[in-house]
């Protein structure tokens, strides 16, 4: 679905009327379904293509302080592990699949245009 280029919300909406098992909410007491957070989660995550990653986020400071500092790519452990892989490259990599941009924002295959290809659109300045 996210391939064919639909967005999260209607992957959502169409996995809880086909009555699709979600996963469980992490509060106690909210409904069991899809949200279009819960679909970015699945579609995003890399381990469907059968990478595992450690190390992105330290929990500890350097006093033993409980707080989450994201680490630089380099001290990643990255590790392919074919046996979790159910995204095959060619689909993950599909036009049509919703990725992130580089500021973090989700880009559709609209979105994903150049500034010179959309009508109207300045093009941003970059440091």
């Amino acid at each position: 679905m996210a391939a064919g280029g639909m967005g999260f919300k209607a992957i959502a909406k169409t996995l809880n009327d086909e009555g699709v098992i979600s996963p469980r909410p992490r509060r106690n007491g909210r409904p069991r379904s899809w949200t279009a957070s819960s679909v970015r989660g699945v579609v995003m995550n890399v381990i469907y293509r059968g990478t595992v990653v450690w190390g992105r986020v330290k929990k500890r400071d350097q006093w033993g302080k409980k707080e989450y500092l994201d680490q630089p790519d380099s001290k990643w452990t990255v590790r392919q592990q074919e046996d979790l892989r159910i995204v095959s490259d060619g689909l993950w990599n599909s036009p049509g699949t919703l990725r992130l941009s580089p500021q973090g924002s989700i880009m559709t295959p609209s979105s994903a245009r150049s500034t010179a290809e959309r009508p109207g659109a300045t093009p941003s300045r970059r440091n």
